[in-house]
């Protein structure tokens, strides 16, 4: 999608202004609430002796009042860890998951929408990945089906007298594709010889895992649950889709139809630049625009367009230099989002997960980190109070 079809800087501006209170407007509290939500993963800090993943969704719901959450479906273990014995087998199902009883403790919180960061099922966890590949080009892909749809069903059926739409996702697609993060193939010498293979392995795996969520939906349709199930594919180098380089927006999402789309939606926030109010709203507002021009979904939006979703967003608070503003940032991230129809915004994080020294980042938690020893994603800090972006949110939802 070239620039010239991109909605003009000023025009974005003028756009959101009136949902950006910095600037005189209103942001309604209501319509805030209606899509704001967190995730819980990986926390360096806990404050119950509750099982880790049953604190974060009662803490986002109880104390933040957020009617969406999202969790992570995989290596439980690890992200989970607090208070928690998982007792889980080698590779448990999809649904063997689900039905544990802390997932079921976490669910039965009366959220909204519940999205499960589904990067790998027992499919792929069994399958050999060759060097440069997290998803294997001869992976089964049937199994890998079979898995979604034995989940979905299990979810229509475990919640189907209640309102609740659960949502399937990959981790952050482009990095899925380039094997790790911080890959970048803007530099065509960096660009890796078996890209079309890759390419075509996850138009096929997306394919797989919707034929399943699809599959489980039709044949309990008659069912009349409450419950639905949509599957999305994350993408997160969006505007590397500007400068030429591949993908997902540009190679594989016109490739096969999902229900709907996430964006891990740092690089519109611009915050590796560490950005402004002003070009996070532009950035996100352009990203969204970049991925519905390249996104096939069954959701649509109010105006029929492709449905988008803020898989995560969010601002390192100790990082951020003492120049710049966080609330200023966040409210420019969350203006264009809304303004742009974005049915979900998930923040990043209720409690930290990123330490910053490198013995904790993937050491077992042997104490809770203090505030100084992490790089502030957060919510709520390890003092138990609203960090920034907590207290940020807290006044714009009226609490």
């Amino acid at each position: 999608m070239p620039h010239a079809h991109l909605t003009p800087a000023a025009d974005i501006l003028a756009a959101v202004a009136p949902l950006r209170p910095s600037l005189g407007g209103r942001l309604e509290p209501t319509l805030l609430a209606a899509r704001l939500g967190a995730t819980h993963c990986a926390g360096r800090y806990a404050f119950t002796p509750e099982p880790y993943v049953v604190e974060g969704a009662k803490t986002i719901h109880g104390r933040l009042g957020y009617r969406h959450l999202k969790l992570w479906f995989y290596e439980l273990e690890q992200v989970y860890s607090q208070n928690s014995s998982w007792n889980l087998s080698a590779y448990p199902t999809l649904a063997a998951r689900a039905a544990h009883p802390y997932f079921r403790a976490a669910f039965a919180e009366p959220f909204a929408t519940i999205a499960l960061e589904v990067k790998f099922s027992p499919a792929g966890d069994l399958h050999p990945r060759p060097p440069g590949h997290m998803v294997a080009s001869d992976m089964d892909f049937a199994r890998e089906e079979e898995q979604l749809y034995q989940l979905t069903k299990y979810l229509l059926a475990t919640y189907c007298d209640r309102a609740v739409t659960f949502i399937l996702q990959n981790w952050e697609g482009d990095w899925m594709i380039r094997e790790f993060p911080g890959a970048m193939w803007t530099d065509p010498a960096k660009i890796p010889a078996d890209l079309d293979q890759r390419v075509e392995t996850y138009v096929r795996w997306f394919a797989a895992r919707q034929r399943g969520v699809s599959r489980a939906r039709a044949e309990l349709s008659a069912a009349g649950s409450k419950c639905r199930v949509l599957h999305a594919i994350e993408v997160n180098r969006v505007f590397d889709t500007l400068l030429g380089a591949p993908t997902l927006c540009n190679r594989v999402l016109p490739r096969v139809e999902v229900d709907l789309i996430s964006w891990s939606a740092y690089d519109g926030m611009q915050i590796d630049a560490h950005g402004t109010g002003d070009a996070a709203a532009i950035g996100i507002w352009q990203g969204i625009e970049i991925i519905r021009a390249h996104a096939r979904t069954i959701e649509r939006d109010g105006k029929g367009r492709p449905q988008v979703m803020l898989g995560e967003f969010g601002v390192a608070e100790n990082k951020l230099p003492p120049e710049k503003n966080a609330e200023d940032i966040l409210e420019g991230t969350v203006a264009a989002a809304l303004a742009q129809d974005a049915c979900l915004l998930h923040y990043w994080e209720l409690f930290c997960n990123e330490s910053n020294d490198p013995k904790y980042r993937d050491a077992p938690l042997d104490r809770n980190l203090r505030a100084d020893e992490l790089g502030g994603f957060w919510l709520i800090k390890p003092d138990d109070t609203l960090g920034r972006a907590g207290a940020w949110f807290a006044k714009r939802l009226g609490r």
